[in-house]
């Protein structure tokens, strides 16, 4: 019987709960394990049950088509943590890899989705502290590299939150603004459903040069007009 686990940071909202839930649409034929990270436990508990949902609805099908009664195995486990306090979350991070290697798995999956924009400006105009400009770089910089991130989080420009902010902002270069407020009028933003299932599917596949940076359009490539 194959078993994988999954773990998914940034998994309580957004594109991180699109990832765990396409995970859980395509690993359906075996048991999973899905570790779920994020500051919001409130958040993580909806995720899951989102999660546990799917895998029900995944189960009832399979059993129906199949005629059989044979039930794979979901398991979930949350964990809050501030990814941007190196105190947190390396202990964390060891807890976990403990109860990782003490289960065999076929595959572990990694998936880096936590980040943040931080306040948006120029940096002697938003940075109050040392102390703040270290826990933005330890979350979008330092966790990533501690938690030693194999695959990307973003296949592709999506329709997100942080693309909203950027668009919106008078703080972000007038250039940068233009560029993503283009895309959004042009329609060629990302869904991150559709972003994520082509994501998750590429990792389940293995096709793909360890290490390299796969562009979303690189396995879908646009139309030409």
């Amino acid at each position: 019987m194959t078993r994988s686990a999954v773990l998914v940071t940034g998994a309580s909202r957004g594109f991180g709960r699109c990832l765990t839930l396409d995970f859980v649409r395509q690993l359906k034929d075996q048991d999973v394990d899905l570790h779920l990270w994020a500051r919001s436990e409130g958040e993580l508990k909806e995720t899951e049950r989102l999660a546990r949902a799917e895998w029900e609805v995944q189960a009832s099908t399979d059993s129906t088509a199949s005629n059989t009664t044979s039930r794979r195995e979901l398991r979930c486990f949350l964990q809050s943590v501030d990814l941007s306090n190196p105190v947190d979350y390396s202990l964390k991070v060891d807890q976990v890899l403990l109860q990782l290697t003490a289960q065999s798995y076929d595959q572990v999956f990694l998936v880096h989705n936590a980040g943040s924009l931080g306040q948006l400006g120029l940096v002697q105009e938003c940075a109050s502290s040392p102390t703040e400009l270290a826990q933005y770089l330890e979350l979008n910089v330092t966790s990533v590299l501690w938690l030693n991130k194999r695959f990307l989080d973003v296949f592709g420009p999506m329709d997100t939150d942080m693309q909203k902010t950027i668009r919106d902002s008078p703080l972000v270069s007038p250039d940068l603004r233009k560029q993503f407020a283009d895309m959004k009028a042009q329609g060629t933003l990302i869904p991150p459903a559709v972003s994520s299932l082509r994501g998750v599917k590429l990792a389940l596949s293995g096709e793909y040069e360890n290490g390299a940076h796969v562009d979303y359009y690189d396995l879908d490539p646009p139309t030409e007009q």
